[in-house]
């Protein structure tokens, strides 16, 4: 279930449904990232977080282009075999 809400929200984006400035809840981030809820949580708690957060009418989200940009990051180029 975790996987194909992770696939419905990429899908999302990929398809423009939500614009780049859109915000997200902590759970989506942690279904589109991969991290759970708790680490985005202690990320915050500590200060140490990897993407930014925005404290909203007593809630947190993130933008969605700070997840995409978090992920771009992440990313390590492939390697050659050759």
């Amino acid at each position: 279930a975790e996987a194909m809400a992770r696939i419905r929200i990429a899908a999302e984006v990929i398809h423009d449904r939500r614009p780049p400035d859109s915000l997200l809840t902590t759970a989506e981030v942690a279904l589109i990232t991969g991290l759970s809820v708790a680490t985005l949580a202690s990320w915050r708690c500590r200060g140490t977080s990897k993407i930014a957060f925005l404290k909203v009418a007593g809630g947190i989200r993130y933008e969605l282009n700070e997840v995409l940009a978090y992920l771009d990051n992440a990313r390590q180029p492939a390697r050659s075999d050759g």
